[in-house]
């Protein structure tokens, strides 16, 4: 690999690069379509890495071009720079940056979603005598990127010049929003606070669900009003900068009346605690991954 700058003119036809995505699961597919769907300045075009049948299906219907692995490196190469999001289930990661570290040539930038999986490790696979000149960032998005709100956590090697952490943030920003980290650990904080923090709300609404069905709501009607309350208290964060989860709570609950009441049952079963104790767990998990 070249270790000269990597610094295209966003805006110029003639330096627009391609962007391979790596994986096509849930999120590679989300990252690709929300990449797709921007039309950003500096992407020529993007195209997935996915052996599987039925996934290439469902990618082709979301108006994805398929490539085979060899493929994608002979379109970077032939472009002479360009994006590889790396989006594959870390028990094959190896393998698969071995086999494109000793296909690739010219200038690429990496950006990798592998849970637990560190820069360090990563780089190493593509280049094991000048891991240090990788140009990667590690990154973790949510599901929410399937519909272009993930909140997203990003660490960027120190090989990634200026002009290049804000072309990849860029590219990030088109499947939500981004908050760049200064330290690489931190990036399991947010993989259990944010990656996963989807399955802690949905499991809250899940129990909401189950409790209108059981005092006598229609399932679905159950279900649209605890969807309809997330959507909205979405909204209000978003209408107020600034607005904490703390100050919400306590404006919606009123003393001595039903929000205080549910609050003090839950207070007593240990229910903020037992959240607490679970995103633990989740970092706890997320350390042993990248230690694995």
């Amino acid at each position: 690999m070249s270790s000269a700058t990597f610094s295209p003119p966003v805006g110029d036809v003639a330096s627009r690069l391609p962007v391979v995505v790596v994986g096509g699961g849930n999120m590679g597919s989300a990252i690709a379509v929300g990449v797709l769907s921007e039309e950003l300045d500096f992407v020529e075009s993007v195209s997935v890495v996915e052996p599987d049948p039925s996934r290439r299906t469902s990618l082709k219907a979301l108006g994805l071009e398929i490539l085979e692995q060899d493929q994608a490196a002979s379109l970077l190469n032939e472009a002479g720079c360009g994006v590889l999001v790396l989006a594959v289930k870390p028990q094959i990661a190896k393998e698969v940056c071995h086999q494109l570290g000793e296909s690739l040539s010219g200038e690429y930038l990496l950006a990798s979603c592998m849970a637990g999986l560190s820069s360090e490790r990563i780089s190493s696979w593509f280049d094991s005598e000048g891991s240090d000149r990788i140009k990667l960032v590690r990154f973790m998005p949510n599901l929410a990127a399937a519909v272009s709100q993930s909140a997203n956590s990003a660490f960027f090697s120190p090989a990634v010049g200026e002009d290049e952490l804000q072309l990849l943030l860029s590219l990030l920003n088109a499947f939500g929003r981004t908050e760049v980290l200064k330290d690489e650990e931190l990036i399991d904080v947010a993989t259990a606070v944010a990656g996963s923090g989807p399955a802690y709300f949905t499991l809250l609404m899940e129990q909401m669900v189950r409790v209108g069905i059981e005092e006598g709501l229609p399932e679905e009607l159950s279900q649209r009003l605890v969807k309809q309350t997330l959507i909205g208290l979405a909204g209000v964060f978003e209408s107020e900068e600034g607005l904490s989860p703390t100050i919400l709570r306590e404006r919606v609950t009123s003393p001595n009346g039903t929000t205080a009441r549910a609050l003090e049952v839950m207070g007593s079963r240990d229910v903020p605690e037992g959240l607490r104790q679970g995103v633990r767990a989740a970092l706890i998990r997320a350390k042993e991954l990248s230690a694995e």
